[in-house]
């Protein structure tokens, strides 16, 4: 049998406290957080998992798709750097020495008009790989759980 000072009881305690607290956070935050696997965003505020959607498809189905996204890439890095740019740009009149107002706004408009384009895009590219599929290979390429698994992929990965 273990004797513990008063001391050494009272030490145990709090290290078990803090555990407990650590992990109580770690649980509630999982149940705000991914409920039903999706974050505040409702789990669409993330690029589209075509890596883990495309196992779904056989062969043929997956080239048609595979060149779809491979001649759809150079637009969208072209686009998503436009908004890294625009954000750089409300950054950087954030953080300036004196707000120039106008600036900060047409920085803001820039912002709005790059993420627009960048989701028309998006859009654009989604609606033609659903023409290209019929319906079966639609519902297991689109299928939810693919978000899912790309999530947790991202997570574990970061």
């Amino acid at each position: 049998m273990i004797r513990l000072s008063k001391r050494g009881l009272g030490i145990t305690l709090i290290v078990s406290l803090g555990i407990n607290l650590f992990l109580a956070g770690m649980i509630v935050t999982a149940a705000i957080y991914h409920k039903d696997g999706r974050g505040w965003g409702g789990g669409y505020d993330r690029a589209f998992p075509h890596w883990s959607a495309r196992r779904a498809l056989d062969g043929k189905s997956r080239d048609k798709v595979d060149t779809i996204w491979r001649e759809a890439r150079p637009d969208l890095r072209k686009r998503l750097h436009e908004v890294r740019r625009a954000r750089r740009e409300i950054r950087r009149q954030l953080r300036a020495d004196t707000l120039d107002r106008a600036a900060l706004d047409r920085a803001f408009a820039a912002l709005r008009a790059s993420t627009d384009g960048a989701h028309i895009a998006m859009h654009a590219l989604i609606g033609r790989i659903a023409e290209t599929l019929n319906a079966e290979e639609r519902r297991s390429y689109f299928r939810r759980r693919h978000w899912r698994r790309h999530r947790r992929f991202r997570r574990h990965r970061e």
